[in-house]
């Protein structure tokens, strides 16, 4: 494939996931899958390296990048309930169809909501909050 930076290429394995991705100048990045299907991790060409780890219904759990590392939570619908980094964590609420209705953002022990959402009967949204 080529692109204004030059041609990139993929190798893909025998389910056609991309197990790798090599650049015009020789760099290259490379996935690894488990045995669900799920992305576990990423090799660029510096040895830089970011995991991935999967709770029993596929949803990301926790990626390493280095020395940072963010955790996630599910409920029991699969919504994403908090996301933590470092000592921030964003938390997340959801109606009974699915739909987020509060994000607000934790560090420490000061809470702030930094968005809010109001929906019609369609699931459209009517109403974006958004703190600055």
């Amino acid at each position: 494939m080529s692109t204004a930076s030059g041609t990139i290429s993929y190798v893909r394995d025998e389910l056609d996931r991309i197990t790798e991705t090599v650049y015009e100048n020789g760099k290259t990045v490379k996935y690894s899958y488990d045995n669900d299907g799920n992305k576990t991790g990423i090799t660029y060409t510096d040895g830089k390296k970011v995991s991935y780890t999967y709770d029993g219904n596929k949803n990301v759990i926790e990626v390493a990048d280095g020395d940072k590392k963010t955790t996630y939570t599910y409920d029991s619908d699969n919504n994403r309930i908090t996301k933590t980094e470092g000592k921030e964590t964003q938390e997340s609420t959801y109606d009974i169809y699915g739909n987020v209705l509060t994000v607000s953002q934790k560090e420490d022990e000061d809470s702030k909501l930094i968005e809010s959402y109001e929906y019609d009967l369609n699931g459209n949204v009517t109403k974006h909050y958004e703190s600055g």
